[in-house]
């Protein structure tokens, strides 16, 4: 077995999600204005994933 990180393991899904953070938070961004909801007041944080603050 290599020593790759493995996206079974949190170590691994901390590798894919800091190389693509930045292009799934752009993507939703754009996929939020396509569907005519940027202007929506909840907002997704990229500092924890799992959770969105309303402001």
């Amino acid at each position: 077995m290599d020593n790759s990180p493995s996206i079974l393991r949190k170590d691994g899904f901390e590798f894919l999600y800091d190389k693509y953070k930045d292009k799934i938070y752009k993507d939703m961004e754009q996929m939020a204005k396509d569907l005519g909801l940027d202007g929506q007041k909840e907002v997704f944080s990229p500092v924890s994933s799992n959770r969105t603050i309303n402001i």
